[in-house]
Formats: C-alpha cells, sequence, structure tokens
C-alpha cells in the first residue's frame, strides 16, 4: 500500500478529495469495528459548538473513506477487501486505546475534529501509512473549507489582519490552517512525521504580523513558508515544497497557454483567396 507519491498523483488525489462522497462508491467501514462501536459517553467531540459522544465507528469511517480516495486515485478497484478492513480496524482501534489511555492518565477529553483528524493521523504514521495519512489531510482541507473554519486552531493566538490575494486576484482572510495544511503534505510526501507543521505554520504567522502588511499574494506567502522550513533546517521538505509549487506552476502554464491557443482559434476567419489558397485570418499573417 505504501510507495512514493509522484506530484501528479497528488494533483489526482486532491481531485477525488473533492468528489462529493455520494458520487464515490459508498462501503460500511462502520461495521469493520462493530464490536467496538459502543459510544463512550466519558469522551466527547465539539463539532460546531455542540458536544456528542464519542463513537469508534465515526474513526473507522474517516479513516476508510481516506482509503478510498487513495485507491481511486491509483486506479484500484478492489477497494473493500479483506487487508483493507483489517487495516482500517486496526488503525481505529489504536486510535480508541490512546484515547483510552488519556482518559486513565486523567486526561480531559473533550475533543474537536481538529484533535480527531490529529490522532488518526499520528496513528497512520507511526504504522507507515504516509500516504493513507496525506489522503485524510487532502480531505480535511476540503472540510475545512466547506465547514467555513477559521485560522489558528482555536489556540487562543490573535488573529492576523492581513489578507491573502489569490492567484485569481480574490482577497482571502489570512487562514493558518491552510499553510499548516500544505506544509503536512510536503512532510508526508518525504514520509516523515509531520508534528512540526503546526510550529512552522505558527511562525509563518508570526514572520508576516510582523512584516505588518495590509495584503500579501499567495506567491510571497509561499516564499516565506520556503524560508521558514529552512531556517527550521528542514531542506528535504523545502524541496519536496519547492519542487510541487514549480510543478503546479508549470501546470497553469500549459493551461493558459492552451487556453490562448483556442481562444485565437476561436476567432480566426478562414479567407480562401481568388487562386484557391486558404489561410486563417490574423494568423501568421501581416
Amino acid at each position: 500500500m505504501i510507495r512514493h507519491f509522484t506530484h501528479d498523483e497528488d494533483i489526482e488525489l486532491k481531485r477525488f478529495a473533492h468528489i462529493p462522497k455520494d458520487q464515490k462508491p459508498q462501503f460500511n467501514w462502520r461495521d469493520v469495528v462493530l464490536e467496538e462501536r459502543l459510544l463512550q459517553p466519558e469522551i466527547k467531540v465539539n463539532v460546531n459548538g455542540k458536544d456528542r459522544d464519542f463513537d469508534l465507528a465515526e474513526i473507522a469511517d474517516t479513516i476508510g473513506n481516506a482509503l478510498v480516495d487513495l485507491q481511486l486515485s491509483r486506479k484500484e478497484e478492489d477497494i473493500f477487501n479483506d487487508e483493507n478492513q483489517s487495516f482500517v480496524a486496526s488503525i481505529a482501534r489504536e486510535v480508541g486505546k490512546r484515547l483510552a489511555q488519556r482518559k486513565k492518565d486523567g486526561n480531559a477529553l473533550k475533543l474537536t475534529p481538529y484533535d480527531i483528524y490529529l490522532l488518526i493521523e499520528k496513528a497512520l504514521i507511526e504504522s507507515d501509512a504516509h500516504d493513507v495519512a496525506k489522503s485524510l489531510v487532502f480531505k480535511r482541507s476540503v472540510s475545512e473549507n466547506n465547514n467555513g473554519r477559521d485560522d489558528n486552531n482555536g489556540n487562543g493566538v490573535i488573529p492576523v489582519k492581513v489578507r491573502v490575494i489569490r492567484r485569481n486576484g480574490m482577497v482571502v482572510p489570512w487562514n493558518e490552517n491552510k499553510i499548516e495544511i500544505a506544509v503536512r503534505k510536503a512532510f508526508l510526501s518525504r514520509e516523515l512525521d509531520s508534528d512540526p507543521a503546526i510550529d512552522i505554520a505558527r511562525a509563518v504567522t508570526e514572520n508576516v504580523r510582523n512584516l505588518g502588511p495590509e495584503f500579501i499574494h499567495i506567491e510571497d506567502l509561499q516564499d516565506i513558508v520556503q524560508e521558514e522550513l529552512m531556517r527550521q533546517s528542514q531542506f528535504k521538505v523545502a524541496e519536496t515544497y519547492i519542487r510541487y509549487r514549480y510543478h503546479r506552476a508549470n501546470l497553469r502554464a500549459e493551461f493558459n497557454e492552451a487556453s490562448e491557443q483556442d481562444l485565437r482559434q476561436e476567432s480566426m476567419i478562414l479567407v480562401k483567396r481568388s487562386d484557391g489558397e486558404t489561410f486563417f485570418l490574423g494568423w501568421g499573417r501581416s
């Protein structure tokens, strides 16, 4: 199951993460932990300001759906097989064990979806399933966008007032989570523990806060991320991050060139001269 990602595979995985769940194959991942899926009322999960009891079946479903996206991105058809069911069950049980240990240690167990994602990701990484962890990060990105999640993960840090200018010219609020997610992807591409992504994202936020601009272009922001990765001696991860940016830039350039070519062709007029020669008016002629 585990192997290195190419840049094109990353893009394909991102595509599947954005496809609505009801437009993809559906599997009953919840039943792989049927014996353990009893609600645990001593553990609460806060979703959109409301508490609900923790359910291990939801963990299995989250892991299973990340695995589905990964398998679909690799054009795999045999997804809900015994091996994958066993894998999902083992990771879900590991998350349950860690939560039980926290409870045993007397820690308060009121979790957010962000906490749950990190617990699952950590269990996947320690099982050498970095590719599934990366798929989970893509799904987390889509989920937070759809839920309108704000920045800083509720960690009490004063929000940054600077706004980000996207490549299409749109201006959007600062969102530290997006930086963290992008950096996590780079770590996981290297099959490394992605925990440092939190500190790197916070450092980038502080750097921009200290610079004090009212607006920052996405390219300049990504430059700062690269600089922070190297400042923290994450040179291999910085290389992966840079290569991915370069690959995406080439794809955008190719797309823009193709679009301009189509536009030129659509606007050309076919002219036939008296001698029978035909040519497109406005294409290579003065």
